[in-house]
């Protein structure tokens, strides 16, 4: 049964859904007792495993055995590649538009099978059942939406446009998608997100921080470091 599937328009992509299995985890190698595992796609994990794999065999492909280094194309990802890359590319924006790229022709190889990068977030929210946009504008202390507009009552970090293309969506400020609220809100003086988006990847860092037993500043002992 399809819920919270988004419609898809006929004839621009081949997928018409995609399954959502991120935080199920892969039995253990031989089904011994032993660490959980995920499975080796993108996941909600923060590693490496979507690049570097799961198992020791999936690392073997990846990894020189002699100096146990990742192995890699010089000449896509040296010095020269990069430094290419640097100066024939173009930054964007930091502001609510979606490149083209992500967002008709994510993971593309021919045309039509890619997917769209806002439309996986969003769905990736809701499958992991992240409150909405208004919700976290409490757990931050801002203030939040009454109506969706640029009103009084309306939404406070958003221009008239963007909050007149979210009511087009939306029938309630408490049914705006995070991701969608976020990366619409008007960046902060110096930064390029809005107070909302500013207040969770702040928090976030500050979490990763302080619970990071190998950081510098955390006495975590007998498994964190020792001063030098």
């Amino acid at each position: 049964m399809a819920i919270n599937q988004f419609p898809v328009p006929k004839g621009e992509f081949e997928t018409t859904c995609m399954s959502f299995v991120r935080s199920d985890s892969a039995p253990y190698k031989q089904c011994g007792p032993g660490e959980r595992n995920q499975m080796n796609q993108a996941t909600s994990y923060l590693d490496l495993s979507v690049a570097y794999g799961s198992t020791e065999e999936d690392t073997s492909r990846i990894v020189d055995q002699t100096t146990v280094k990742a192995t890699r194309d010089e000449k896509l990802f040296g010095v020269d590649g990069i430094s290419r890359w640097m100066t024939t590319e173009l930054g964007f924006h930091a502001d609510r538009f979606i490149a083209d790229s992500m967002r008709n022709k994510l993971f593309e190889t021919r045309p039509g099978n890619g997917f769209d990068l806002a439309a996986v977030d969003i769905q990736r929210g809701r499958d992991h059942g992240i409150p909405s946009y208004n919700a976290f504008r409490k757990f931050c202390g801002l203030k939040p939406a009454g109506l969706i507009n640029s009103g009084p009552f309306g939404l406070p970090d958003h221009d008239p446009e963007a909050a007149k293309l979210l009511s087009t969506i939306y029938k309630h400020p408490d049914d705006i998608d995070l991701m969608a609220g976020g990366i619409s809100e008007i960046n902060m003086k110096d930064a390029l997100v809005g107070p909302t988006f500013g207040c969770l990847m702040g928090l976030q860092l500050m979490y990763s921080r302080v619970g990071d037993r190998f950081f510098y500043e955390n006495e975590f002992l007998p498994t964190g470091f020792t001063p030098g």
